[in-house]
């Protein structure tokens, strides 16, 4: 249902959702080499939470979101109330739009999961990257 009939003929469910899954693994290890080549190789980002490394983490995901939302999958996402992430806390009752760029709507739904995920994310690095070893 939340797929167009074309993709739906294209890929099985199960692949896409595979693909996808890795697609955001690349995102997450792209804003790793990010601040990598921000911060430098022998950066304590990766041991202890930096704001900074945190702000351009976040600047990152939102972004290539942004991209994948308003580009990508300007022509599949919103059908009827069913939402990009049927796991947002805010279930599919309420979904706004938070801005247009080009006719393409951001939604609430849309910018969630990597809103939630980016803190998730870097302090899962900070600390694998402190236990590693023992």
């Amino acid at each position: 249902e939340r797929r167009s009939a074309a993709l739906n003929e294209a890929i099985p469910q199960d692949i896409n959702w595979i693909l996808n899954s890795l697609a955001d693994v690349g995102m997450c290890l792209l804003g790793l080499a990010i601040l990598r080549v921000v911060f430098g190789r022998g950066s304590r980002v990766f041991r202890e939470w930096r704001w900074g490394a945190l702000s351009i983490l976040f600047v990152w995901f939102m972004a290539q979101n942004l991209y994948v939302e308003l580009v990508v999958y300007s022509k599949q996402l919103s059908a009827g109330i069913i939402s990009w992430a049927p796991m947002a806390p805010t279930g599919p009752w309420f979904n706004p739009v938070l801005f247009e760029i080009g006719g393409h709507p951001a939604t609430l739904h849309g910018q969630l999961p990597w809103v939630i995920m980016t803190p998730l994310f870097y302090w899962m690095v900070i600390k694998t990257n402190n236990t590693e070893g023992r």
